[in-house]
């Protein structure tokens, strides 16, 4: 694969664990600090898409969550944005959620998120370790200023249980990655569309591959691989989602992604479960949890694992909300398959 002139190297900055927990917001509104996990257990067919951000807006602090499960009978979805509480401030340094829905904790190297949905019967308690460096890749002069300037995407493993009307489900041998940012970030005043595709197949092979269109009309790529706690970035990069007929949702898609040492994957991306399609500050973002399969093209390696194939489309810089998704859930509650 050619060189692109729009891939930027991916420079990593080694941080110490303790920006894992909450940051003091500062006045500047727009600031937002979050913490996102991504998980799927092959043995059960069940996974999510979480996010909580606690945000500082012009109108009062505020908590975004956005809950999204599959389960074997369907999907619970829960996306909100609820008054930041002095509760909702953990003494551990963790997250709530502004409705007792959610917590999440770092403790002893472990991201432990804890969600109950009482009206639901839905209960989940999941534990992500890292299988990457704790590094920050992104190129700050890839993205925007106004878009959280620190960033981690460090792929991993889970386990746990989650039970879902009376049946209950132990979570053994999961893939996850996990997102943490923080800085100003103006959402639909920073992006015109992006793909953000990420997945894990445990310490051997992990993957995080972005492409951004900022609202200035910036475009780069960018992207790396790790393997056995080793880092090594693309220096080009090609991405292609399979887009649905409602020019929003996609059914997965292929990468392909070629390193500074000469390595190169190509990656597909196959969808397991219905997208999430999340309406957030006027912007529609969609995450497909997805299988993959990742082929090294020089010494004919496979890794097989899950992630997420996350997109945004909004060329035309609007506001209006979907009303029509193929093949995914927009709508908060219970979404049967």
């Amino acid at each position: 694969m050619a060189a692109n002139k729009h891939t930027i190297l991916a420079g990593c900055v080694n941080l110490d664990e303790s920006i894992n927990l909450r940051h003091e917001a500062p006045r500047d509104k727009d600031f937002q600090d979050s913490v996102v996990l991504v998980w799927w257990d092959p043995g059960n067919s069940i996974g999510g898409f979480h996010r909580l951000g606690h945000e500082s807006n012009p109108e009062g602090n505020k908590v975004a969550l956005w809950t999204n499960i599959t389960t074997p009978t369907g999907i619970f979805k829960r996306t909100q944005s609820k008054p930041l509480r002095k509760k909702d401030i953990l003494p551990s340094g963790g997250f709530g959620s502004g409705d007792d829905t959610c917590t999440v904790e770092f403790k002893n190297g472990q991201h432990i998120w804890n969600i109950e949905e009482p009206d639901e019967e839905l209960k989940l308690h999941i534990v992500h370790k890292d299988t990457g460096p704790h590094v920050d890749c992104y190129p700050k002069r890839a993205i925007t200023d106004t878009f959280a300037a620190g960033h981690l995407d460090i792929p991993g493993v889970v386990t746990g249980t989650m039970t879902h009307k009376g049946e209950t489900y132990e979570i053994k041998n999961g893939f996850s990655i996990r997102d943490r940012g923080w800085g100003v970030r103006t959402w639909n005043r920073a992006v015109l569309s992006h793909r953000w595709v990420a997945g894990s197949a445990g310490p051997d092979f992990g993957v995080v591959i972005v492409a951004w269109h900022g609202a200035d009309d910036s475009y780069s790529k960018f992207g790396w691989v790790v393997s056995n706690n080793m880092v090594k970035a693309a220096k080009s990069i090609d991405i292609l989602a399979y887009k649905e007929d409602d020019s929003l949702t996609n059914r997965g898609g292929k990468t392909q992604i070629e390193l500074v040492d000469g390595k190169s994957y190509v990656i597909e991306w196959k969808p397991v479960s219905k997208a999430f399609v999340t309406w957030h500050h006027d912007l529609a973002v969609v995450d497909r949890l997805c299988s993959f399969k990742a082929f090294e093209t020089t010494e004919g390696k496979e890794y097989h694992g899950f992630g997420d194939f996350e997109n945004s489309s909004n060329m035309h810089h609007g506001s209006r909300k979907p009303s029509f998704v193929i093949d995914a859930v927009i709508e908060t509650g219970f979404t049967s398959t």
